[in-house]
């Protein structure tokens, strides 16, 4: 697949404008992460928000960059991130996205960092998040 430049306009921490939904990967389902002013903002493709429902369960967001540790000899060892939506359950809603689709992760720590779920309508979901690095998949929650 050959990958359209993805454009981001900013302000601040809001998504003023994108082309993000009329790419190729968008049509293909990919999300992509983007980050500015200190906030993570996940990009959701037209023909995954049906998952904005289970995205919402999540209590706080955790990002977890790491290699893949799968069966699958294509996801086997691939730079992947892990965004889990923590509801404090066994089994919380978590995607997996490979890092190419990210244009920016924040530093490890501590220190929590507003998070947002945007659609090709704007802005649909908000959550603290936090940022590790560690093997995939991982599901922990932050501790």
């Amino acid at each position: 697949m050959s990958a359209d430049m993805i454009m981001i306009v900013n302000e601040g921490p809001e998504l003023r404008e994108t082309n993000f939904f009329d790419t190729e990967q968008a049509e293909s389902g990919f999300y992509y992460l983007t980050r500015n002013a200190g906030t993570s903002r996940l990009l959701v493709p037209d023909s995954r928000r049906d998952q904005l429902a289970e995205m919402a369960t999540g209590k706080i967001v955790v990002l977890t960059r790491g290699r893949m540790r799968s069966v699958d000899r294509k996801m086997n060892g691939r730079d992947m991130v892990e965004i889990m939506f923590d509801d404090g359950s066994n089994a919380p809603y978590a995607l997996h996205i490979l890092a190419d689709m990210v244009d920016m992760l924040p530093a490890p720590g501590p220190a929590g960092f507003p998070f947002t779920v945007w659609t090709r309508d704007g802005k649909a979901l908000s959550f603290t998040a936090h940022y590790r690095r560690q093997e995939l998949p991982c599901l922990k929650p932050w501790k």
